[in-house]
């Protein structure tokens, strides 16, 4: 049996799951909790852990680490090997730095590159230097003299519950009884530290229910957060919310788009791993509050996506999917479509879990942050729901006009529409609330961006001067750096000067990180 000499961190958001794992094993903390584990020759004791965890242990008798993070992927780990010596770090930064001292070189990986120019985020686990690679979610280390191997102990599947023989509404009670468990899991947190709790906004589906089911469960004191587009639907509908649960609202209207001038700032958090602007006001946000009187940011992480699909329908083709811009697509190298035969999963990974989910890393800046639809067996338990049920928001639609009316009663942004009303209904209220300009776009009699939604990115660059003569200075600033090959180069002023605003961004990120850490 394995003796235990040194326990080197584990931290994370365990809540009530905690307490029922300390119950069950009879101890009172979690490194007694970790030692009674290995005893009994437990390897993958991490995967009963729930939230937002990673840690370390090293075995002294068989000299080996043990390094892992949660199922999920968030709580990032780093690392970095050449010879008999690793280095491993919660934030990549740390592996620069350590390399820097050490005096030990890294190049440059031009595939991580055309990954944010594509996608806008890395689609696996590369970085931007060769040499460092990130421990992806359900994946820990084994570190000895002999070994230094990847292994899983998570894996997202269709078939961890079988459901065909289920009724939608017994498949809609399971959902919501499950559902239930996640938000307690997570709000629980707060109360076990005398926490206040604190929740994303906006007019989408996915904060909305994290929020009203643990008002319904009879959570308070929640402080919700919003920031969008000044007076956009987005903003009228979190007030709505707010006013009907008389709940405390933080509303952040991003019309100064003062995020779009921090690009040096958030790559500095985030390392790059997914475009500076896609956090939009979230870190100004965050930045600017008193942090210590709230616990866990809960969010609406990739809920559309969980409880509903990527898909339209079942057994689509895999292909690449889930990129911000095309303009460089045939530069990606295809072998990571190679690693999923379902193109679901490939999704839920990449764009879910890589690309929406990468916000997480700079909200961690600030304090601990997850989701109900992250909880491993919720999502597990969605991802076995027959495509055809959750596809087009069908089921997620149906989940909450049957359980949580009141919720339903209330416009979503997407349709403009509360959830009971008709196709010609949304039409027209669309037309209502975004205008008829928005109608002459739709069918493509204005080519111009509007100013609708939570971000209209276009419509702000194209009417800021300032804006506009702040990016170009930083780009010409910066695309001269002698790191980059004359290929990137050119690629890299394709998408700023022939590109939107998203891909105007995705550039200069590059060039962020480029001039940081090179």
């Amino acid at each position: 049996m394995p003796e235990l000499i040194e326990f080197s961190r584990c931290i994370g958001t365990y809540s009530s799951a905690k307490f029922e794992l300390l119950k069950k094993n009879q101890v009172d903390d979690l490194c007694s909790l970790i030692k009674t584990y290995l005893k009994k020759g437990e390897g993958e004791f991490f995967k009963e852990f729930v939230g937002s965890f990673s840690g370390a242990v090293y075995l002294k008798k068989e000299k080996r680490w043990s390094v892992w993070t949660n199922q999920t992927g968030e709580n990032t780990l780093f690392y970095y090997k050449k010879g008999n010596s690793f280095i491993i770090g919660s934030q990549l930064n740390y592996i620069f730095d350590a390399l820097k001292l050490k005096k030990e070189k890294y190049t440059l990986n031009e595939e991580a590159i055309y990954s944010i120019l594509t996608y806008g985020y890395m689609y696996d686990s590369q970085t931007y230097a060769k040499e460092i690679n990130r421990l992806l979610g359900g994946e820990y280390l084994t570190i000895s003299k002999e070994e230094f191997q990847i292994k899983k102990y998570f894996r997202l599947n269709h078939e961890t519950y079988n459901l065909r023989n289920k009724t939608e509404d017994e498949i809609i009670e399971l959902l919501d009884e499950k559902f239930r468990h996640a938000i307690q899991i997570e709000y629980d947190k707060d109360l076990e530290y005398g926490y206040e709790h604190l929740t994303d906004i906006s007019g989408g589906l996915d904060s909305r229910m994290n929020f009203w089911v643990a008002f319904e469960m009879g959570y308070r004191n929640i402080t919700m957060l919003h920031y969008s587009n000044g007076y956009s639907s987005d903003e009228k509908i979190s007030k709505e919310i707010a006013q009907k649960t008389k709940s405390i609202l933080m509303d952040r209207q991003l019309d100064d788009f003062r995020f779009l001038y921090d690009i040096d700032k958030i790559v500095e958090m985030n390392w790059g791993l997914t475009s500076f602007h896609f956090i939009t006001g979230g870190q100004n946000m965050l930045e600017n509050l008193n942090m210590h009187k709230f616990g866990v940011e809960h969010t609406g992480m990739i809920g559309d996506v969980v409880i509903g699909s990527f898909l339209s329908e079942p057994n689509e083709k895999i292909e690449l999917a889930g990129l911000y811009s095309e303009k460089l697509k045939n530069k990606i190298n295809l072998e990571h479509l190679k690693k999923f035969n379902d193109k679901e999963l490939y999704m839920i990974q990449v764009r879910g879990l890589l690309g929406a989910c990468g916000s997480i890393i700079i909200r961690r800046n600030y304090t601990e942050v997850f989701a109900p639809f992250l909880e491993p067996d919720f999502l597990q338990f969605c991802l076995s729901i027959p495509v055809e049920l959750r596809a087009n928001h069908s089921l997620y639609k149906k989940w909450i006009i049957k359980k949580y009316p009141n919720a339903a009663a209330i416009r979503w942004q997407k349709s403009e529409s509360k959830l009971t009303d008709g196709k010609f209904k949304e039409m027209v209220n669309k037309v209502h609330y975004l205008g008829f300009k928005w109608l002459l776009q739709r069918i493509g009699l204005l080519k111009k961006p509007i100013e609708s939604g939570m971000n209209p990115l276009d419509y702000w660059y194209r009417n800021s001067a300032d804006l506009q003569k702040n990016w170009q200075e930083y780009f010409e600033k910066n695309i001269g750096n002698k790191v980059l090959s004359e290929e990137i180069r050119n690629d890299l002023k394709l998408m700023f000067y022939d590109g939107n605003t998203c891909e105007k961004g995705q550039a200069l990120t590059v060039l962020s990180v480029v001039s940081k850490f090179f």
